[in-house]
């Protein structure tokens, strides 16, 4: 019984799930939510989200809520002021061992920008063969098949829990706020409404070994820097967190590019740390008004970022995968930050085919903003 999951509660409001959240963990109640996508119609997200603790915990738990209803009134608690300063990650995860290196690096993240955590677990659709789909009991197949399937997430859910507990001390663990997301669909569809709800701050993925794996993250980065508004992080199979105070950032820009709405929210992510960042350009055909555009645009980045570390500088290379190698290991870079619009010099350039090659072959984090412009 101590292995199983029950529903206690299910809130529609974000602070009042947050603060009851909190006061039960204090208790020593481990607390899970999730959203849970397998009781809506497909396609939809399920607004709201469920409370669940193991089946040992449920008598203290209700007693914990009731206390917390009669003497505050659930309805009445307002957002917390240490909430409203707090950053958003959200990091899909399969609930694997492999998924175990993305979730040390979001804790990693998280204590250091000051965040919170969505872990969001996407199963696919139920698949029933196509004689089965149009008979007159398919609606009954498929919900035992969704039964079975949030049953199965559900005690994943349990031992991920726990392999958390092996791999993340205790203390950025209690200093941390995280919970979970469990949807139905596929990865990038699910990533994209979500964020519209949650509004994170930028999404975090995870390499994985096979050739094909990373095929499909490319893809699916592809897909969500085109139909959302966020940010996402993708790590590769070497990066590991480990207390990360100077960041050296290259970020590709252009120079005809007068939307600084990319960099300002890099900035705004990396705050916390100690950041140098080369704003760099790419020629493959070497114009004669090269410098001249580095010089004006070194320019504008000293007066309109005076405060900040950052400089333009040029690659001149035929091979443009190449030329960012290079400028990689001279610079030492920890991070490359990607601004794409759609038709211009940047886009035509990285969001087609070198972006999936850097995706599957980076040694290095990365951060692809989302497309702008049509």
């Amino acid at each position: 019984m101590k292995n199983i999951l029950v529903n206690v509660m299910r809130f529609t409001k974000l602070y009042p799930t947050r603060f009851v959240k909190e006061k039960l963990e204090t208790e020593g109640i481990e607390c899970v939510l999730t959203d849970e996508g397998f009781r809506s119609e497909p396609g939809e997200l399920p607004y709201g989200w469920n409370l669940q603790v193991r089946a040992k915990d449920v008598e203290k738990t209700v007693k914990i809520i009731l206390k917390i209803q009669s003497e505050l009134g659930l309805e009445n608690i307002e957002e917390l002021n240490t909430l409203k300063d707090l950053k958003k990650i959200l990091v899909p995860v399969d609930l694997s061992n492999y998924s175990m290196e993305a979730v040390k690096y979001a804790f990693g993240l998280a204590t250091k920008i000051q965040a919170e955590i969505k872990f969001l677990y996407v199963l696919p659709e139920p698949h029933l063969p196509g004689t089965v789909k149009y008979t007159t009991s398919w609606q009954a197949h498929e919900k035992i098949e969704r039964d079975e399937l949030f049953k199965n997430a559900q005690k994943m859910l349990l031992e991920f829990s726990e392999e958390i507990k092996h791999h993340i001390p205790e203390e950025q663990r209690k200093a941390t706020r995280f919970h979970f997301a469990i949807h139905t669909g596929s990865l990038g569809n699910v990533v994209v409404s979500l964020s519209y709800r949650y509004k994170p701050d930028f999404v975090l993925m995870h390499h994985k070994d096979k050739p094909e794996e990373k095929t499909y993250l490319s893809k699916v980065v592809e897909y969500i820097t085109k139909y959302s508004e966020y940010p996402v992080m993708i790590l590769p199979k070497s990066a590991s967190y480990s207390n990360i105070d100077k960041l050296t950032v290259m970020y590709a820009t252009n120079f005809h590019d007068n939307d600084h709405t990319s960099l300002n929210t890099l900035l705004e992510i990396l705050k916390p740390f100690d950041t140098r960042i080369h704003c760099i350009h790419i020629e493959t055909e070497y114009p004669l008004d090269s410098n001249e555009k580095l010089e004006e645009l070194n320019k504008f980045l000293k007066d309109e970022y005076k405060d900040q570390n950052i400089t333009a500088d040029l690659i001149e290379s035929s091979n443009v995968s190449l030329g960012i190698e290079e400028f990689i290991n001279q610079k030492h870079i920890g991070l490359i930050a990607m601004s794409t619009q759609k038709h211009n010099f940047i886009y035509r350039i990285f969001h087609a085919d070198v972006v999936k090659e850097m995706i599957k072959a980076s040694k290095v984090p990365m951060l692809v903003f989302p497309v702008k412009g049509s």
